[in-house]
């Protein structure tokens, strides 16, 4: 009786010992983003999450911190690399890495089609950029799809010509990534640099003459009153970057880490069905809205990626060589 008595408490003090070590087992993870949480990026990374917890069992739990709850993207990524915060949805910025310029080269892509062949997992575009991360101490999982970035002019403010390289003589907010505002320059622009969150009264006093910082969605729901067209030059493919911290990423097993991106990759397609609607939807909504969208030629746009890859690309050959580039062009336009 006693032994039996004896067996029941150890069956009970092991199942204790199970449970604590099933709870320290399990982890709950931040993940930093930018955006609103009704966003389409946030909602694929909602998704995801709940993919993650599902097939972990509740093992893994992330944790996501919309609109900037955690700081600016700049902020949140170098947590990231210290390890305060474990997950990020980022901007890949130069101030971290040179070659991050690769993300913000004009004439990549003409269209979603092309945008989401360039960032598919086994492109040349996405295996650079994972082995940029990997430079910084980070580990990339994949890109989202943020927007395919126009030209919102002010109301008054006409682009005469607007897909020729010629004099605009107009003053452009260009963000401060040097292939960006070198593709601006090569056609006609001239610079400005101004924060974001100051574009709407620029535009309005005439410190600036029209913003290629945003896509169709952010202009409609931001600018739009001070906003009279729009040039749909969609030159710039803005990504938002799945990453985590490496000392975290390295604890996981194999098992978990599929896990994780299979999750991710299961999410791709359906964030970028809603960055294509969105887009579609908002350039409807800034004709309704009274806005002139300017659309260029199918020759017009290979014109400008033309231009992108002969002027400005080369500029950049010291970070990025050309044949990557080269492998790039002939894997999006397969």
């Amino acid at each position: 009786m006693k032994k039996f008595l004896l067996s029941i408490v150890l069956g009970v003090v092991l199942v204790g010992f199970a449970m604590n070590d099933r709870a320290e087992a399990a982890k709950t993870l931040r993940l930093a983003t930018i955006f609103p949480p009704d966003y389409y990026v946030t909602q694929g990374y909602y998704r995801m999450a709940d993919r993650i917890k599902a097939d972990t069992n509740g093992e893994i739990e992330i944790k996501i911190f919309p609109a900037n709850q955690l700081g600016s993207y700049e902020q949140a990524f170098q947590e990231v690399m210290r390890g305060t915060i474990d997950m990020a949805g980022n901007y890949p910025t130069t101030k971290f890495n040179k070659k991050f310029e690769i993300a913000s080269f004009p004439g990549m892509v003409k269209n979603f089609a092309e945008f989401q062949r360039l960032v598919s997992k086994n492109s040349p575009f996405s295996k650079m950029v994972k082995s940029i991360y990997e430079e910084v101490g980070v580990t990339y999982v994949g890109s989202f799809p943020d927007a395919l970035m126009g030209c919102q002019v002010a109301k008054g403010k006409d682009i005469v010509e607007p897909f020729v390289a010629k004099n605009k003589a107009r003053v452009a907010r260009v963000v401060p990534v040097a292939s960006y505002r070198a593709w601006y320059l090569e056609m006609g622009y001239q610079i400005a640099t101004v924060p974001y969150a100051e574009v709407f009264s620029s535009l309005q006093t005439g410190i600036i003459d029209c913003d290629t910082g945003a896509g169709p969605e952010a202009v409609y729901q931001t600018n739009r009153d001070v906003v009279g067209s729009f040039i749909q030059y969609n030159n710039i493919a803005a990504t938002n970057d799945f990453v985590v911290n490496k000392k975290l990423w390295a604890s996981f097993d194999n098992k978990t880490r599929e896990i994780i991106e299979r999750a991710f990759e299961a999410e791709v397609s359906s964030v970028f069905r809603d960055a294509e609607g969105s887009h579609n939807k908002y350039i409807k909504e800034m004709k309704d809205y009274g806005i002139k969208v300017i659309d260029p030629t199918p020759a017009q746009r290979d014109y400008m990626a033309k231009l992108a890859r002969e002027k400005v690309w080369p500029k950049f050959y010291n970070l990025i060589d050309k044949k990557v580039l080269d492998d790039i062009v002939s894997y999006v336009n397969k």
